[in-house]
């Protein structure tokens, strides 16, 4: 399993293509909170210190999307989850095709869902 953001996700789209063939299939977690949430958590976040509209466009880069279409244009089986239930669930069953889950999240959450998301996947995946 794995564990990454949707920018992450979008700026690295060839591996997409690579894990699509992978011998050993894979469960792709992504969290999509609109662009880079855990920005939210620096010191640039601070509006004293950098123009809102600076970070929101340049730093936390929102784009709109889905990760699931993308996944799919790459034969990758995909999921969107709204709940940590859903996502343990998904993540518990072994994959087996390379598959991405994806859970949508708003960026202002604090990182207390992010620590829950990776605490659940963890468990799920047996490796907490």
């Amino acid at each position: 399993e794995a564990l990454l953001g949707d920018l992450c996700a979008l700026a690295d789209i060839g591996s997409l293509a690579k894990g699509a063939r992978m011998q050993s299939p894979i469960t792709l977690v992504v969290i999509n909170n609109d662009g880079g949430g855990i920005f939210e958590f620096l010191p640039q976040a601070n509006p004293q210190r950098v123009d809102p509209a600076v970070f929101e466009k340049l730093i936390v880069a929102p784009h709109g999307q889905s990760i699931g279409p993308v996944a799919a244009a790459f034969g990758i089986e995909s999921a969107t989850v709204t709940s940590l239930d859903e996502l343990a669930a998904l993540v518990a069953a072994p994959p087996t095709t390379t598959r991405m889950v994806e859970i949508h999240t708003k960026r202002t959450d604090g990182p207390e869902i992010r620590v829950a998301m990776i605490a659940s996947v963890a468990a799920a995946a047996g490796l907490g």
